[in-house]
């Protein structure tokens, strides 16, 4: 735990008061330090050991590098000696949820009246971007529920446990995200770059547009049975699969352009930022 001594926090100063989500390996939770509500995330006491915990430590040492208003802030981390597995790592409360939640509940009334809000979040999840690429860093996992909303208006991208620095010497190629969001050259088993994550940022646009995940309402020709995961992964990868945007989608021409199949034909997130601040 030496690494972490400078953002070692008071233990006895953190209350948690609220679970918010529980998965296999890690539990997020609502609480309370030094009278400042905050986030805590905490792997569940299996998975202290082994991937999880290499993926959880790899997520804490990116975000003590990172600095930008559009991805989530690190306050400091919480452990108690002997028992260093039990590491909590505490960061900002974003009091509106993520992003795929926002659109789910907006499904039924979304209009023209809401793409104020929708291209204001896709710029600052665009602004994170050119944030972590800058540092030469790819996230590998972008998608609308690793973007929390604040009341305050604002969106900020978490969730950096598959996140990785580009290095040459290391050719990242192992699928790490959600494969809806995948680039093509990811399931093919290529080679990491930012572009994979551009694509992921044009399915997010898509999400904004349609107000459901990629691929949710395409369906087989025959039984008109939602496609499966095979499916869509081999639909992607022979550039046989595409979505669709609404007629009219004011990001339709900007998302279509980040999804192009050939990853050397995407634009960086500082050409997307600069369409985006053209759009409005």
């Amino acid at each position: 735990m030496d690494a972490f001594s400078l953002w070692k926090l008071e233990p006895h100063l953190l209350t948690l008061t609220t679970l918010l989500s529980e998965s296999d390996d890690k539990q997020v939770w609502r609480g309370v330090y030094d009278d400042e509500v905050v986030a805590v995330k905490k792997l569940q006491r299996h998975a202290t050991t082994g991937p999880t915990w290499a993926k959880f430590v790899n997520e804490i040492h990116l975000m003590m590098r990172l600095d930008s208003p559009n991805i989530i802030a690190m306050y400091g981390l919480v452990w108690s000696v002997p028992d260093d597995g039990n590491l909590h790592l505490v960061f900002e409360f974003m009091d509106r949820g993520n992003l795929s939640d926002y659109l789910t509940h907006t499904r039924t009334s979304r209009s023209v009246d809401l793409w104020t809000e929708k291209l204001r979040y896709a710029m600052q999840l665009i602004e994170a971007l050119v944030c972590l690429h800058e540092a030469s860093i790819i996230h590998r996992d972008v998608k609308s529920k690793h973007v929390l909303l604040h009341s305050s208006g604002d969106a900020k991208l978490t969730d950096f446990g598959w996140s990785r620095e580009v290095d040459v010497q290391v050719l990242l190629t192992q699928g790490a995200g959600s494969f809806r969001w995948t680039a093509p050259e990811i399931l093919e088993g290529n080679q990491y770059t930012v572009a994979a994550d551009i694509y992921s940022f044009g399915m997010v646009c898509y999400e904004l547009d349609a107000h459901h995940i990629p691929y949710a309402t395409t369906y087989r020709p025959k039984t008109v049975k939602p496609l499966n995961e095979f499916e869509i992964i081999q639909g992607v990868r022979t550039h046989k699969l595409h979505v669709e945007f609404e007629v009219g989608c004011p990001v339709a021409d900007l998302a279509n352009r980040c999804l192009q199949h050939n990853p050397t034909d995407r634009p960086s997130a500082a050409q997307v930022m600069q369409w985006l601040l053209d759009l409005q």
